[in-house]
């Protein structure tokens, strides 16, 4: 297989590196750690530092979500990754967060769209993880069959859809978002906010995620910190449920 894979991964979390590393050796892939920047002891001088003002403001605006956490993660993908595709001519990668899991057949399923994407020299984002903002239904946009179950479909420019769990960018669109992301003006996961005219998803998903708890520090409210007294596993269990059912929510077959 000629893909890349990046693992992103905050230095001291080494439950979720020992995590990651039981699910690729499980299918015998080889992938490689990117160390996290981290956000968590940022001032707001620091965050100005990489940001636009603009963005610095909506931040401050919207901190309770657009966290200092998630800014880092934004300026790992673009520093550390995609820079990275573009200096040593990686042309497509595998981005992927330490806290996935991966189905069952999902090296197969790689290996087939790893061989689609060489075949038709790919270039934009396919999501192989997302959560959609609104109902689609699947006959309604356009697709590539890539066997018997696993279809490609592409997203109108209107589309919300976001999350950064698992995704394959080429390193065209690699050098478009470093360009358009320097200073940073938008969370790298919001893949409708970005400049970008072809972003797809692999449909059924081939990585969940959701085994561990956030690191980007949203804030807390009530609800939250009575849910932390429940036993880790017990957790872990609803939230994947929660998660499943989000991503399944607005998918129309």
């Amino acid at each position: 297989m000629q893909m890349k894979i990046f693992v992103t991964n905050l230095n001291g979390f080494d439950d979720r590196r020992h995590w990651i590393k039981t699910q690729f050796k499980k299918f015998d892939l080889d992938f490689e750690f990117i160390d996290c920047f981290d956000g968590r002891k940022w001032e707001d001088d620091d965050v100005k530092k990489i940001v636009t003002n603009e963005f610095f403001d909506y931040h401050k605006r919207k901190e309770s979500w657009v966290t200092k956490g998630a800014i880092a993660a934004t300026l790992t993908h673009v520093e550390r990754i995609y820079k990275r595709m573009v200096e040593e001519n990686i042309e497509y990668a595998l981005c992927c967060e330490d806290d996935i899991k991966l189905s069952k057949d999902f090296k197969e399923k790689l290996q087939i769209i790893d061989q689609y994407i060489n075949r038709v020299s790919f270039e934009g984002v396919l999501l192989l993880h997302f959560f959609l903002s609104q109902s689609t239904k699947l006959s309604d946009l356009e697709k590539v069959q890539l066997d018997r179950q696993t279809a490609v479909y592409k997203l109108p420019r209107k589309f919300k859809v976001g999350s950064g769990a698992g995704y394959i960018i080429s390193r065209k669109t690699a050098k478009q978002l470093i360009q358009d992301q320097s200073p940073i003006k938008r969370i790298a996961d919001c893949w409708n906010d970005h400049p970008i005219d072809n972003v797809n998803f692999a449909y059924p998903v081939m990585i969940r995620t959701g085994v561990f708890s956030t690191t980007l520090g949203y804030q807390e409210n009530i609800l939250s910190k009575i849910t932390k007294l429940i036993p880790e596993n017990i957790r872990m269990f609803f939230r994947m449920k929660k998660l499943i059912r989000k991503e399944e929510n607005n998918i129309q077959r």
